[in-house]
């Protein structure tokens, strides 16, 4: 009996840690659906392969480099990924483009921020390497730091599928 409640506590101490994020570091693949004049289309993710087929700037299937990464498992507030498109066809206007995971307003207890009822990435197209250097990752969706939509193409992707490590990974677009 002595020696049960130790083991107990380890058990309980590994179990917490394993319930707080960790860096996630596998394939990020997924399907985001965009709605909206400019963002309407879908944003394709592959293992090695991006095409983001918004209305009026499609960027066709490329394949991709990933400039930047911060993800956790489960996927936590501010979590992004950035791709540099190694071909940019000839409509594309974004050779950069972020992925930025914000959790609702309302599940963090702030009055501003994501007005999605449900999590929700957000897809940035940077049209330059200056313009991808100052965006405001942690400041844009609670409107601390605006970004003007004429220089960035910002869609919101509320009725995405859940990115892979949550479903099924999926094949290339």
């Amino acid at each position: 009996m002595k020696r049960a409640f130790p083991t107990f506590l380890a058990w309980l101490f590994f179990l917490v840690q394993m319930a707080q994020a960790a860096p996630y570091r596998g394939p990020f693949t997924g399907l985001f659906y965009g709605q909206g004049r400019s963002c309407w289309g879908g944003l394709f993710i592959g293992t090695r392969t991006l095409t983001w087929d918004k209305q009026f700037t499609p960027c066709a299937r490329t394949s991709y480099t990933i400039r930047e990464r911060d993800l956790h498992w489960p996927f936590e507030n501010y979590d992004h990924i950035v791709f540099q498109l190694n071909h940019v066809s000839k409509a594309c206007i974004t050779p950069i483009i972020g992925l930025y995971y914000y959790v609702p307003a309302s599940e963090i207890g702030q009055p501003e921020g994501n007005t999605f009822e449900s999590d929700a990435w957000v897809a940035v197209g940077f049209q330059t390497e200056a313009l991808y250097r100052k965006f405001p990752t942690r400041g844009f969706m609670d409107g601390s730091h605006p970004v003007d939509p004429g220089i960035y193409v910002v869609c919101g992707l509320p009725f995405s599928n859940r990115p892979f490590p949550y479903g099924v990974p999926t094949n290339e677009p």
